[in-house]
């Protein structure tokens, strides 16, 4: 048995010509990162095989971008999107949380220092409800303490006085999407507690079935 363990371990050593190694030019990065700048990875957060035809010819008529777009297909249901204009990403960038077939969609910036592999898909943006807040709450300090456990607020929706009045407020946070949604917070005003309700806009298939009130706002 020993023997034969250590057969193996010696059939996984390297050898000298694959312990060498191999250096990143400097052009090389200087060449990705103008061409990189210019691309995102996405994900389709679906257990089945999506339609990449459907995939590729759906989100190009709902982007609806000035310049060319290219779809690669990475592994399924992960892509490659170039764009030929940085203003035609940012304008994907900025309408997420998008979703095909009511299956979310994960992008992420492309980074050259990583291969596939280390690629994660953890986190997409969302417009979060934050419902049963009092007035008193409803600003930006209030929203960033109540987004306090998500991954990143990135916004409070609030007016030019900075307050956000109204049926319930509005927060954009990072949300991890391999976890169980949050569902709300406890919050203590003087002897008062009270729970606050959030509803998360157009949540997907993918997302909502780990468990949240959400709102569904149809995704055109």
């Amino acid at each position: 048995m020993v023997e034969d363990i250590t057969r193996r371990w010696e059939s996984l050593k390297l050898t000298k010509e694959e312990q060498e190694e191999i250096t990143l030019p400097d052009k090389v990065v200087l060449s990705y990162n103008i061409k990189g700048e210019l691309c995102l990875l996405a994900k389709i957060f679906n257990y089945r095989t999506a339609n990449r035809e459907a995939f590729k010819t759906t989100m190009s008529k709902i982007w609806n971008t000035e310049g060319w777009l290219t779809f690669k297909e990475l592994e399924t249901n992960q892509f490659l999107i170039e764009f030929q204009l940085h203003s035609d990403k940012q304008k994907v960038l900025q309408g997420r949380p998008w979703s095909f077939d009511r299956h979310l969609v994960c992008m992420k910036e492309l980074e050259g220092i990583l291969s596939l592999s280390e690629v994660h898909f953890l986190t997409e943006p969302f417009w979060i409800q934050v419902h049963n807040l009092p007035f008193a709450g409803m600003n930006k300090e209030m929203g960033m303490l109540v987004g306090a456990g998500l991954e990143r607020v990135l916004e409070v929706e609030v007016d030019i006085e900075g307050y956000g009045w109204g049926s319930f407020s509005r927060i954009k946070a990072e949300v991890n999407v391999t976890k169980p949604l949050v569902r709300g917070h406890f919050l203590k005003f003087g002897n008062k507690q009270s729970w606050l309700s959030f509803k998360y806009e157009r949540l997907p298939i993918s997302v909502s079935s780990v468990g949240a009130s959400c709102t569904r706002k149809e995704f055109v």
